[in-house]
């Protein structure tokens, strides 16, 4: 009966463990993506008073 709670633990810390890396990894990608958007709209503008 223990084995099996041990074991259902450990499945359990490792699941929570994968999503908690999965979240951080979509946190850097979403910082990255929110980045990259932020330096196109920034020399976008740039361009328009340019042309101006």
């Amino acid at each position: 009966m223990s084995f099996i709670l041990g074991v259902v633990i450990s499945a359990l810390a490792y699941y929570l463990e994968a999503i908690h890396i999965v979240m951080l990894s979509l946190g850097l990608i979403a910082l990255v993506a929110l980045l990259v958007v932020w330096r196109i709209v920034m020399v976008r503008r740039r361009a328009r008073r340019g042309r101006r």
